[in-house]
């Protein structure tokens, strides 16, 4: 039952999440704080943790957010449900959104490659070589991380390009 309030809780606040003044009001409130903790308290629990990573991911709408969201541990989380549902192609999917809804400038890039960003689109990308949708955006969410030396070489360090390369 707690499971299901959760879900529940977590989609109200992503469809709440419609504009600047309630996405704020949501942050003031507690919300990303909230969200990030059911994320990581139930990372075994795909719908739970999917449903607060959309929310995460409706909130990231402008730069600021994005700090705030990554700031509170919320890509370490997506990267951890990752890992704890390496072959769900749906947790793949929603990973994906969210990370790219977090690339927004330099920072929020920077904060998401800190916390693993890059290996798990690279993870993702060789996991499901036959899904389309998820190449296409996997593929797409690299190129918007590869900003400087760095990530790119971050890139390539992780398997990035064979993968590409084998997508095409």
């Amino acid at each position: 039952i707690l499971a299901k309030i959760l879900e529940s809780g977590c989609r109200a606040l992503e469809r709440l999440a419609v504009d600047e003044n309630n996405i704020y009001t949501i942050m003031k409130e507690g919300g990303v704080k909230t969200l990030c903790s059911i994320l990581k308290a139930n990372l075994e629990n795909d719908k739970v943790a999917i449903s607060a990573l959309s929310a995460l991911t409706a909130m990231a709408t402008r730069k600021e957010n994005c700090v705030y969201i990554a700031k509170c541990g919320a890509v370490e989380a997506a990267v951890a449900l990752l890992k704890a549902h390496p072959d769900n192609a749906r947790v793949a999917r929603h990973v994906l959104e969210f990370i790219q809804a977090m690339a927004k400038d330099e920072q929020s890039i920077n904060q998401v490659v800190q916390g693993g960003g890059i290996e798990s689109v690279v993870g993702i990308l060789k996991t499901f070589p036959e899904d389309v949708e998820i190449q296409s955006l996997g593929i797409k969410v690299l190129g918007m991380l590869g900003i400087s030396e760095t990530n790119i070489d971050r890139i390539a360090n992780a398997g990035g390009y064979p993968v590409v390369v084998a997508s095409m």
